[in-house]
């Protein structure tokens, strides 16, 4: 069917047209979410599906949070240390909203363009080094346009009120 998920753009090297329509297609979906009040906290490449005439879907809405409906807000931290927002290791829903996916995205997008994560600890390491620590050397394995590291790193600031505030936001600023 030709069916895959992103975790095999991962592994090779795509054009950045073909990663500019993934990245917006994503963020697409994440704003439509984020009006309804959902947030996906688990954005990564496994969790996007690729079909074979270019258009993806998110997947995968089992941590998924309606940020409406909290009544008792606990402290739990929940998602993939790979591509986990500083809030969310810290584990107060209080703290999540929208940027909390768009540092995801951004975890994503650099995997997308560079072939390697952020943060290529393990587990614990990697929890630890989103909360404190800058992303490192941005090594692109495909030509990408002036301005998208700064795009990328915007993403992935430490605190989400730095960050794109919605998905329009981070759209508008891709272009």
């Amino acid at each position: 069917l030709g069916i895959s998920t992103l975790d095999s753009w991962v592994d090779k090297a795509r054009p950045w047209f073909e990663i500019e329509a993934v990245i917006r297609q994503i963020l697409g979906a994440l704003g439509y979410g984020h009006a309804r009040g959902l947030l996906h906290r688990d954005l990564k490449p496994a969790n996007v599906i690729v079909f074979p005439d270019g258009s993806v879907k998110l997947a995968d809405f089992g941590i998924a949070l309606d940020i409406r409906d909290i009544k008792n807000p606990t402290e739990q931290v929940i998602g993939t240390p790979a591509s986990m927002a500083p809030e969310q290791i810290r584990g107060s829903i209080r703290d999540l909203g929208p940027p909390t996916d768009l540092y995801a995205l951004g975890c994503l997008a650099w995997g997308l363009v560079t072939g390697l994560p952020v943060f290529t600890e393990q587990a614990h390491s990697a929890l630890i080094a989103h909360l404190s620590v800058e992303p490192g050397v941005f090594r692109p394995r495909v030509p990408i346009p002036v301005g998208l590291e700064r795009w990328i790193r915007q993403c992935l600031l430490k605190d989400p009120r730095m960050r794109f505030q919605r998905a329009a936001d981070a759209l508008r600023a891709l272009a």
